[in-house]
């Protein structure tokens, strides 16, 4: 059996989750790699942790890549999940990178253990920020036909960074569903495509 590729991650979804996704979607074996938060102190120094951050992709030749985007983007181009020209791989990375313009308040909220902070953190990041990313999103669904994908008329890096932004969204109570009926559809399509990977 040939070697596979090595996803390293923690075990949960984060940074990791639209490589393995991009990996479900392509039907190609990898070992999902899932450190425990606990094992990582002692083991972010190991020399393939390039930057003693992860994710991480090991390829079956041994050769790593850092960057979770970095990955994205390796395994969309090996894979089929990027687009037909250069200039439909820019505006793929565009949205990508679009969706990470929250100045790290969504981890900040993350982070804060008090409830009272937490209400009020989650409450200032929707009206700032989400607000702003999910009109312009629904924007650019209909720009390219709402046809269900930001880029083409297939599934890309992109359609699976969304998803996973929106399931992100919603673990802050964000009224998608109501507000955003474009992406609420969006968001309800690929979680059919999704539950149909586990069953397959």
């Amino acid at each position: 059996m040939p070697n596979l590729m090595k996803l390293y991650y923690f075990d949960t979804e984060g940074y990791g989750e639209v490589s393995r996704l991009i990996f479900k979607f392509a039907n190609v074996p990898f070992e999902d790699v899932r450190i425990p938060k606990t094992d990582w102190p002692a083991m972010k120094n190991e020399p393939r942790f390039l930057t003693q951050q992860i994710p991480i992709l090991e390829l079956a030749n041994g050769k790593i890549l850092g960057e979770s985007k970095a990955i994205q983007y390796y395994l969309g181009k090996l894979y089929g999940f990027m687009g037909k020209d250069v200039f439909e791989d820019a505006k793929i990375q565009q949205y990508v990178f679009g969706l990470d313009d929250n100045g790290g308040a969504g981890k900040a909220i993350m982070l804060e253990t008090d409830l009272a902070k937490k209400a009020e953190l989650a409450k200032a990041f929707y009206v700032n920020v989400v607000v702003n990313i999910l009109q312009n999103y629904t924007k650019f669904l209909n720009e390219n036909g709402n046809n269900g994908h930001l880029v083409g008329d297939k599934l890309t890096v992109a359609d699976l960074a969304l998803y996973q932004a929106l399931k992100t969204f919603m673990l802050f109570n964000i009224p998608i569903e109501n507000e955003f009926p474009i992406l609420s559809q969006f968001l309800v399509n690929m979680k059919e495509k999704v539950a149909k990977l586990s069953h397959a």
